[in-house]
């Protein structure tokens, strides 16, 4: 596995393969354990009795040691290189002492130990590593480890000032002592320091920077090296913003000046301030950049109807590029409209059968190399040729121009001409099965226009045949001819060239760099609120440009009213140059121009310029291969561009998809992705700027039901607990999922309302009671107010007993809300209340003889735990009071079932003794025969678990 971006960070051969060798062991294997395992987030805690919150970004495990691992590891490069020593044989080894050590600076995170009354969390974490190391491959890495440990553990209890005295407990294992608690003990500490910048330093570039150069400062002695940075101010061009801090890091990285971090606004890069030569050099770049951007194919809208050239205003349009799209899409010039067999007799053919022999026999009169193709009642049309020939140029061309007669009078003057011009056929079209010859050019003008009463489009191709056939046979030079025409075409449609001020406009307004903030364009800035008709539909500037389907991408063309903020009506919608220019990378770069979401993706706020690397290891250490064409596929539902960081997305329906299912599984998939590949996401409008955000998930302007639930912000220490809720959701039943999520977006209680009132099987429900109570169990702190009904419920089984009747596992509950309703009404005192339930259900068990200090404790329970402090003295209503008696009843039955094992064990214990002492009095062996023989034959089958009880009294006398 080869790591580019890595290769080309480092200088020497000793970094390059020290720290791939790395990416394939030791993170391979932390990755492939878990990769959402949390270094920084959110994390409650008891200190000195009080509970104690601390709130931080998140960020895992591997991604906090690689952040302060990769920059160190740069500096530390130049310093033994300055010293003379990179080509030293023992620096490989003190560089692998020095990775490790860093690594397991917070082991106690990467093992999840807690810490005692006598030694620290880490503490305990680096004495139990030798127990693990083997499971990270790390003397695959360091086969030296055992030599050496005492060396690495010193530096992972140095790198943190709490526990620094901790590491003199450890001998130094090498020679050069110095070198590790001098150096490597520093460039620890200075890598721990800028891995957890956490809050005030993310708010900006500058305060990142600054924050760096801060620690930076505290190290001289190794590494005196300038950083500084570049940013593109907060703008809704993503695109270009993005294409501009590319072509910004691509020739940086040409004078040797390489990315430190990278953030959205910008990245802190090692070398020196911009100066004049080097800003002016990046503007022409990032202007030269926009001619390799453009797709110009799909920026091309053909049918037949139109020929719409969407990268004009962009690029260049040349001939090669006109010659490439001929070629690309030849095809579409062919296109049909009307082509199939009428219906209403306007939009379609009559006399279908006859039109189609009428095409075939045009085509085999003059030897058109097209194929036709008569399906499903559908005429379409192909050119057989694979290569360019003359008449496929030729007709593409003039079909170019025949589609475009609202723009060019020329052209329209021509077409007009054709569909009326007196011309004898250059070769007759016989019809044998009507009887009909067709010598005359309005002959076959006839023979449409009888059959389809719109007939523009169709003559736009048939008359084109015989124009281009004629032009072929009469024209004596036809490439000079060809020629002139591609120059007309372009010259026509492409009146301004490539528009090279729209990139320069951007990079004026919005570019900075530290040390040379230009803010020229504010002389010329002339502050303009147009009026609405005149307003671009996305940024509410002017709009220059109109705003058609060959430009459009994320809101559609045309289709709306004017309950919009801007009218976008067909006839008058425009948007900025900027925007168009925006709008067409976007066309170019992503396929489903459908689109109302923006995903961003991260591995944390302030990233390594070795993004890339991290997935491919990540996917490497799973033995999956994801990665294709530049995309993660990692499902069939997920997707991703990783290396421009983020997606134009959407949550998809369909007939059988409404859009609450369509947000399930979009909410699913992304958090899969942070399971599987550690990526952050946050989610946003198209309308709406990156942001940061602390959780690892993140869906701002979120549905309502999404916020309720908290699935619209999830921590990573949160990802586990929202998909085992998602696969809960999901077995309560697939075609559900909407019923079910709109449900418990009103509370969780109403899982419990859902597992008793819907119709499932008993196969079904026993599944899906063993997953509701492993959630419950796991997360009780999604269901409020169940730890007062766990406490009802314990008194509520010395009562009573839940059986497999739903009403049974109510009845309790039931009775004593409605007298707790009922009274509660009527005024009545807290004494008289509570004895009126407690006679009610006395009246209810008087058959079996009920324990009455049970069931008053059972009462007042319900009155003083319930009534005043879970509800605080206000009587729910009848649904939110349904809910809570089903959860109370899901609980009821559980523990009745324990209390019935209880019983059934207290019983067996009993009996063992009983057996045991008989057998002991007829002294006979304890033994599985003699045991059988005591009990009775219902019993016999359980004969093991007595002997098993009589062996654990024996073993515990």
């Amino acid at each position: 596995m080869k790591y580019q971006l890595i290769e080309n960070y480092f200088h020497s051969e000793l970094f390059r393969k020290a720290v791939q060798d790395y990416f394939d062991t030791v993170l391979g294997k932390i990755i492939s354990e878990n990769a959402i395992l949390q270094a920084k987030g959110y994390f409650e805690y008891v200190e000195k009795g009080q509970k104690k919150v601390k709130d931080y970004y998140d960020m895992p495990y591997h991604i906090h040691i690689l952040n302060g691992l990769i920059p160190a590891l740069f500096l530390y490069e130049k310093y033994l290189t300055e010293k003379g020593w990179i080509e030293s044989p023992k620096s490989d080894g003190y560089l692998r002492i020095f990775i490790l050590g860093f690594t397991f600076h917070d082991a106690n995170k990467l093992l999840l130990t807690q810490q005692s009354r006598d030694k620290s969390d880490l503490e305990i974490a680096v004495e139990q590593l030798d127990e693990h190391v083997d499971r990270w491959e790390v003397k695959s890495f360091f086969p030296y480890f055992e030599e050496h440990k005492s060396s690495i553990y010193y530096l992972a209890l140095a790198t943190e000032n709490d526990t620094s005295p901790m590491a003199e407990d450890y001998k130094i294992s090498v020679n050069r002592i110095s070198e590790i608690k001098g150096t490597q003990r520093k460039l620890c500490h200075f890598a721990d320091g800028i891995a957890s910048i956490q809050e005030e330093h993310l708010e900006s570039i500058e305060a990142f920077y600054n924050a760096v150069a801060k620690r930076l400062s505290s190290i001289p002695e190794i590494a005196d090296l300038p950083i500084s940075y570049i940013k593109v101010r907060p703008n809704p061009y993503t695109l270009l913003s993005q294409n501009l801090l590319q072509v910004a890091r691509k020739e940086l990285a040409r004078r040797g000046k390489k990315v430190l971090y990278a953030m959205r606004e910008g990245f802190v890069y090692w070398g020196e301030d911009l100066n004049d030569k080097e800003y002016q050099h990046l503007l022409t770049k990032f202007i030269e950049a926009g001619k390799d951007d453009f797709d110009f194919n799909k920026l091309t809208d053909i049918d037949a109807q139109k020929c719409k050239f969407g990268f004009i205003g962009s690029i260049e349009f040349t001939p090669e590029i006109l010659d490439e799209i001929i070629h690309e899409q030849r095809n579409r010039f062919l296109a049909l409209s009307p082509n199939s067999k009428s219906l209403d007799g306007i939009r379609f053919i009559t006399d279908y059968d006859n039109f189609v022999n009428f095409t075939k026999r045009l085509l085999d009169v003059y030897d058109l190399n097209i194929d036709y193709e008569d399906k499903d009642g559908k005429l379409n049309l192909k050119f057989n040729d694979d290569d360019e020939n003359d008449f496929i140029k030729l007709y593409s061309l003039h079909k170019i121009q025949w589609l475009n007669t609202k723009d060019v009078k020329e052209w329209k003057k021509d077409f007009e001409f054709w569909v009326k011009r007196e011309l004898e056929l250059p070769r007759k079209i016989e019809l044998e099965e009507i009887g009909l010859v067709l010598t005359q050019l309005s002959e076959l003008r006839t023979f449409i226009s009888s059959r389809v009463k719109q007939t523009n489009q169709l003559f736009k191709t048939y008359l084109n045949f015989i124009k281009t056939h004629i032009v072929i046979e009469r024209e004596p030079d036809l490439e000079i001819y060809i020629s002139d025409l591609r120059k007309n075409i372009i010259g026509s449609l492409d009146k301004s060239g490539s528009n090279n001020n729209t990139r320069k406009t951007l990079f004026d307004r919005y570019f900075e760099c530290r040390g040379n903030i230009r803010l020229t364009f504010l002389n010329e800035y002339q502050p303009l609120i147009p009026k609405k008709k005149e307003m671009c539909v996305f940024t509410g500037g002017i709009g220059e440009v109109p705003y058609k389907k060959e430009i459009a991408f994320g809101l559609r063309s045309t289709g709306f009213s004017n309950k919009t903020v801007t009218n976008l009506s067909s006839d008058s919608s425009s948007v900025s140059e900027l925007f168009a220019e925006e709008n067409r990378l976007r066309a170019s770069k992503f396929q489903d121009p459908q689109v109302n979401l923006i995903g961003y993706y991260n591995f944390f706020e302030a990233n390594l310029n070795i993004s890339n690397e991290i997935i491919k290891a990540a996917q490497s250490s799973k033995n999956k291969s994801w990665i294709k064409e530049g995309k993660i596929e990692f499902d069939k539902n997920v997707s991703f561009y990783y290396d421009l960081g983020f997606e134009f997305t959407r949550i998809k329906t369909s007939k059988k998809t409404s859009f609450t299912e369509g947000t399930y599984w979009f909410i699913r998939d992304h958090l899969l992705l942070l399971k599987e590949l550690g990526v952050r996401a946050y989610i946003t409008s198209l309308g709406t700027p990156y942001s940061p955000h602390k959780a690892a998930f993140h869906f701002e302007g979120a549905p309502t039901f999404l916020k309720r639930l908290g699935w619209n912000k999830v921590r990573l220490g949160e990802v586990n607990m929202t998909l085992q809720e998602l696969t809960l959701v999901y077995h309560f039943g697939k075609k559900r999922i909407t019923q079910t999520i709109h449900n418990l977006s009103k509370g969780r209680a109403k899982y419990f309302t859902l597992f008793y009132t819907s119709n499932f099987s008993k196969k079904e429900k026993i599944g899906l009671e063993s997953q509701l109570i492993n959630f419950i169990q796991k997360y009780k702190h999604k269901f409020p107010g169940m730890t007062i009904t766990e406490e009802l419920v314990k008194l509520a089984v010395k009562v009573d007993l839940a059986d497999k009747s739903g009403a049974k596992e109510t009845w309790l509950i039931r009775t004593a809300l409605d007298y707790l309703r009922r009274y509660v009404k009527q005024d009545k005192s807290r004494e008289d209340i509570i004895q009126k339930i407690c006679g009610e259900i006395y009246r209810k068990l008087r058959m079996s003889n009920p324990d009455q200090d049970a069931i008053r404790a059972f009462a007042k329970a319900i009155y003083d735990k319930l009534y005043v402090d879970d509800w605080d003295r206000k009587i729910p209503a009848l649904n939110a009071e349904k809910d809570w008696i089903y959860q109370f009843a899901f609980l009821f039955v559980q523990e009745s079932k324990i209390e019935n094992e209880r019983e059934k064990e207290r019983i067996r214990m009993l009996t063992a003794k009983k057996i045991k002492r008989e057998l002991e009095q007829e002294g006979k062996k304890i033994n599985l025969e003699n045991i059988r023989q005591k009990l009775s034959n219902k019993a016999k089958k359980y004969a093991q678990n007595y002997l098993d009880i009589i062996n654990n009294l024996n073993n515990h006398e």
